[in-house]
């Protein structure tokens, strides 16, 4: 087995029902309130371990659906037909955190699953730390989604999240956003630099804090990479992330699911079709967002203003790593 850096992600969507309504859901096209079955459940999970083995790679098998906690039961259920198969698989939720309760987390936690709870601040009702008082902070990772609203307050936004007990913060950009992309770059680019600031010297003092995206722009900053731009890759669609659905169809990630055009394969037939996730940019593109090159496939599938914010946050992102440098 390779490391869990090379691990596949198996974002399993276990119901299309949801408790709140996010202007960014990508899911909007699950209307219906269907819930997985039970037989469908235990072949995704056989599929699942029998992919692992073929590319000898460890599985992280991820809850997903508009949200999961709406059918704990379902989640009981897999684990326990985990365990009565003997499959090693790495367990993660990602949950808006709403109907997250002490049952549910002493369970989760009980099988050691990695939770991820999204909370965004100023724009949804995903808006309540009290909600996490009494809970251990340090086996909950929480994310929040920025976009032309609240993006200003990304310092208060961590600061509250770091104040609240949180040490593993995750942050997302609402690329549908279309007032983001009016953004000016100046703009973003004082308030990362300005959050880069506050972070560091947080840092500097608790060394558990970690905020990936941040910690890319400090690293990038220090130590630039050089590479030479041939293909922009994407990010690690069809060959470290899946998505299925309810119905055991395959997509390249969970932002696809539903969408049939991109369905690459199901778990009745067993085949996973390779899909052309590589495109060549242009020059100043690939020179404006290096080392950044995340792009999501997603996004440049979507195209027009949804494509531009992407590479946008990239674009500053390689922009405020060049101050650091410079620094």
């Amino acid at each position: 087995m390779r490391s869990e850096r090379d691990k596949l992600l198996w974002a399993l969507f276990i119901n299309h029902r949801c408790n709140i309504n996010c202007d960014y859901c990508y899911l909007r096209g699950l209307e219906d309130t269907r819930v997985i079955d039970r037989p469908t459940l235990y072949s995704i999970l056989d599929f699942i371990h029998k992919m692992g083995l073929l590319k000898k790679r460890l599985v992280e098998l991820g809850f997903f659906g508009k949200e999961p906690l709406f059918d704990f039961e379902i989640i009981e259920e897999a684990v326990s037909y985990i365990r009565e198969k003997k499959y090693r698989f790495l367990l993660s939720i990602n949950t808006n955190g709403l109907m997250l309760n002490e049952k549910y987390l002493g369970f989760l936690l009980k099988c050691d699953f990695k939770i991820v709870v999204s909370v965004d601040r100023f724009i949804s009702k995903k808006d309540d730390l009290s909600l996490f008082k009494y809970f251990p902070k340090e086996d909950l990772r929480i994310r929040s989604t920025l976009n032309s609203r609240n993006v200003g307050f990304l310092e208060r936004i961590l600061s509250d999240f770091y104040e609240a007990g949180f040490k593993k913060i995750s942050i997302a950009f609402d690329y549908t956003d279309m007032d983001l992309v009016k953004m000016e770059d100046e703009e973003l680019i004082d308030i990362f630099t300005g959050v880069i600031v506050w972070y560091l010297n947080k840092k500097k003092r608790d060394r558990l804090l970690f905020v990936p995206f941040l910690d890319r722009i400090v690293s990038q900053g220090i130590e630039p990479i050089d590479r030479d731009y041939v293909k922009s890759p994407f990010c690690e669609i069809c060959d470290k992330i899946f998505a299925i659905d309810i119905n055991g169809d395959i997509y390249p990630c969970w932002r696809f699911v539903g969408n049939k055009r991109f369905r690459i394969g199901s778990i009745s037939d067993g085949k996973i079709r390779r899909i052309n996730n590589s495109i060549t940019i242009k020059r100043d593109v690939a020179d404006a967002i290096t080392p950044f090159d995340y792009i999501c496939f997603w996004a440049y599938k979507k195209g027009g203003y949804v494509l531009q914010n992407n590479l946008k946050i990239l674009r500053v992102a390689r922009q405020v790593s060049s101050l650091i440098l410079k620094e």
